[in-house]
């Protein structure tokens, strides 16, 4: 229900958005997360473990858009 949400909302906002999903180290956090991913991935909106992963991304797309 709450990634449907962000879903949506991502979709109605029509700015870049990337979702950050944090889980702890168990099978069912990580399948979790993996479920959520899925999801994400076919909405076409990225999904990271962490917000340094997601920071990281942002940068490249960043410089590389300023390089163009």
């Amino acid at each position: 229900p709450l990634t449907e949400a962000f879903i949506d909302a991502a979709k109605e906002v029509n700015k870049p958005t990337a979702l950050v999903v944090r889980s702890a180290y168990s099978v069912e956090s990580y399948q979790g997360f993996l479920k959520v991913q899925q999801m994400c991935f076919k909405a076409g909106l990225p999904c990271y473990p962490s917000v340094q992963r997601a920071a990281s991304a942002i940068d490249k797309l960043i410089r590389y858009h300023q390089t163009r």
